[in-house]
């Protein structure tokens, strides 16, 4: 089984994900970390190892911009699957590690407080 970075956190983002041979999949990022991420979508045709890219938007309050991240797909299940990244350009980590860093604070807050995350 995969072994899951620590920074992991559940979060809901919509995303663009494009692979040159299924073409464009909707989806929803439900987990993030500096590594990859996991897509929501209603197909997991995507096969193992196919190279796509994912396009979103971090956040308003993070950026206007949308990140564009290079990556395979890693695993799947009937729910979605999972992209590890393989480029992430300085501008796009910068804006990922923003991401990062508030979600986690949230998270962090959440759980100081006691009340229960899904995920």
């Amino acid at each position: 089984m995969e072994q899951r970075d620590l920074e992991s956190n559940p979060l809901r983002l919509d995303a663009v994900v494009a692979c040159t041979r299924f073409g464009l999949i909707r989806g929803n990022i439900t987990r993030i970390d500096s590594n990859g991420l996991y897509i929501e979508a209603r197909t997991s045709i995507v096969p193992i190892d196919a190279e796509v890219s994912v396009t979103f938007q971090p956040r308003q309050s993070l950026s206007d911009a949308c990140v564009s991240l290079q990556g395979v797909v890693s695993h799947q299940n009937p729910c979605g699957f999972g992209i590890t990244f393989t480029d992430v350009p300085a501008a796009c980590r910068k804006a990922l590690d923003a991401l990062l860093s508030t979600h986690r604070s949230v998270t962090e807050a959440a759980t100081e407080q006691g009340w229960p995350l899904a995920g």
